[in-house]
């Protein structure tokens, strides 16, 4: 459980502040590649979601996207479902301690500092 609870902090504040250090017209801009015809409006329409990601999981999507080239579709998943068990301790229900995805977290969180596991 406490292996578990530290990796997942870990990416909790790893991710927050990853997406801190990003900006808009800087790092995400590109990643949308909009018509020049509607570029304004559309360009501010995406600069809107990309500020007011406030969750957890909307920073992890964005820096997945735009900062971490390692991350794959599997990393992704391994996340939201650790989310999905963090959650469920968070608000009280039980979780068997069997269950907990450590070695995945670990793995993410390694992945994440750019470390391969030896």
């Amino acid at each position: 459980m406490k292996q578990f609870l530290g990796y997942f902090q870990f990416i909790e504040r790893y991710t927050h502040s990853t997406f801190k250090s990003l900006n808009y017209g800087n790092d995400a801009k590109e990643i949308f590649n909009v018509p020049e015809r509607i570029d304004e409006p559309i360009s501010k329409f995406f600069e809107r979601l990309f500020t007011e990601s406030k969750t957890l999981a909307q920073r992890f999507y964005w820096c997945a996207i735009i900062a971490w080239e390692d991350i794959e579709e599997s990393d992704v998943t391994s996340f939201l479902e650790a989310k999905e068990i963090r959650d469920k301790l968070s608000h009280g229900e039980y979780v068997e301690e069997s269950q907990l995805p450590v070695e995945k977290l670990k793995r993410l969180s390694l992945k994440l500092l750019g470390t391969k596991e030896t």
